[in-house]
């Protein structure tokens, strides 16, 4: 939950170090959770044009739309 907090919480999306330095855990810990919230359609890799070699991790919309009732309270 919380890094899909913190994926949601920036637009422009975060690189996996970014985001495990955000939820304060270690990288293979985000790359775990990035692994499995890939397949459930949660968590969105993206390339970006000027460099290739990156990735660049988003909340899909399903996730934001899951967030919305929480993040209301």
């Amino acid at each position: 939950m919380e890094l899909l907090r913190a994926l949601s919480s920036s637009p422009e999306g975060l690189s996996p170090g970014a985001a495990a330095t955000r939820v304060r855990v270690a990288p293979s810990t985000v790359g775990n959770l990035v692994r499995a919230m890939s397949a459930a359609r949660l968590v969105e890799r993206v390339r970006p044009e000027h460099d290739q070699r990156t990735v660049v991790l988003n909340a899909s919309k399903e996730a934001l739309n899951l967030l919305e009732p929480v993040q209301s309270r």
